[in-house]
């Protein structure tokens, strides 16, 4: 399930994979041409820190992303759906 995807209110695609490993799939902070790099996370919190630095950068990320990041962050683990 993703949280965002490319387009154009979103220069991030991120999704969760099993074992509740977050994926900022190629990313344009670490991807260089040619060269597709994903960021990945385990924690919420990384995830959300990775996403400001997106930010910082002058990418879109929708606030829905970061605002569901945050809600699930306080969740255990165990109640979350994929």
């Amino acid at each position: 399930m993703s949280y965002s995807r490319f387009g154009p209110d979103s220069d991030v695609y991120l999704f969760m994979t099993e074992g509740d490993r977050l994926h900022c799939c190629w990313c344009k902070l670490l991807s260089l041409p040619g060269n597709c790099e994903d960021f990945v996370a385990v924690k919420h919190r990384d995830m959300i820190e990775h996403l400001r630095k997106h930010e910082e950068a002058g990418h879109k990320v929708p606030a829905e992303a970061i605002e569901r990041l945050e809600r699930e962050a306080e969740e255990p683990a165990s109640t979350r759906s994929q």
